[in-house]
């Protein structure tokens, strides 16, 4: 990973329009019965409610960021188009206590929070320097900006 506005991979990050609310977490009480893409009464679905769900794309490497099994970002395939997928690869944006300019935000991952279903949020966090693995963890992330908005 880069150090702060460092430009990189040109990483674009697209709405998963196709998932849940047309690509938002919603807490199912508009619509009965579809609370998503968490865990139903783990409260997130709730916390979360009109979070923005997203994927993140290189067009480098044609792929989509997610996680290995140890929860280290990777590349790899991008989530179906049609709101099947449970991948690491799926993400939502929540400003938080992050910038507030509109362009920045923390990224949680829809899959880590799920998986280890804990009672914690699991963000993506900077390696810290040029060239440091990122990872997904539960003691907060990195505030991540978007450019050329």
């Amino acid at each position: 990973m880069y150090t702060s506005g460092v430009y990189n991979d040109q990483f674009q990050v697209y709405q998963l329009t196709g998932y849940c609310n047309d690509g938002y977490v919603t807490n199912g009480t508009s619509s009965p019965g579809k609370a998503c893409p968490f865990i139903v009464g783990s409260g997130y679905n709730n916390t979360f409610n009109g979070a923005e769900m997203v994927e993140i794309y290189s067009p480098v490497a044609n792929e989509c960021l997610g996680t290995n099994t140890s929860g280290q970002a990777d590349l790899g395939p991008c989530p179906p188009a049609g709101g099947t997928g449970v991948g690491s690869n799926i993400w939502f944006e929540t400003a938080g206590g992050c910038a507030t300019n509109g362009y920045s935000s923390y990224l949680g991952n829809v899959y880590w929070i799920n998986h280890e279903n804990d009672g914690t949020v699991y963000y993506l966090l900077s390696g810290g320097s040029i060239g440091a693995q990122a990872y997904v963890t539960d003691y907060g992330g990195s505030c991540w900006g978007r450019l050329n908005q």
